[in-house]
């Protein structure tokens, strides 16, 4: 396993069974361009930020390479709760892209562990369509 990121945590407002449930994504691009797969982020109740996690890749794709990004994030939506009165705030977080291989079409797929302190892991899985 390859340990893609490491941020700073702190307490959160979200309570441990909030990260129960796996997230299975799925994308289609074109050869050899990369595309945002996913964006964590770990916000308090007050929109600012509570860090991030340790970010694992648990398996690689077997046509391309992802690529982490830590920085400046817009809050997305939460996993389980949708739309919350922090969505589209700027909050440190954590990008995970992904890119094919030059020429290659089909199906690829790979797999991220993000572990928040204090909460059960989160186990996500990709699906890349490229055409």
């Amino acid at each position: 396993m390859r340990v893609l990121g490491v941020l700073a945590i702190t307490a959160s407002f979200i309570a441990a069974s909030d990260f129960a449930d796996a997230k299975a994504v799925s994308k289609t691009t074109a050869p050899g361009e990369r595309v945002l797969m996913y964006t964590y982020a770990n916000w308090k109740s007050d929109c600012s930020s509570n860090g991030g996690g340790v970010v694992t890749l648990v398996t690689r794709p077997q046509h391309g390479k992802v690529s982490p990004h830590r920085g400046i994030v817009p809050i997305g939506p939460h996993r389980l709760f949708g739309i919350t009165k922090c969505y589209g705030k700027p909050i440190m977080g954590f990008q995970v892209y992904y890119t094919s291989a030059p020429g290659f079409r089909g199906t690829d797929s790979f797999t991220i562990k993000v572990k928040y302190e204090g909460f059960p892991t989160l186990v996500d899985t990709f699906t890349i369509t490229v055409q």
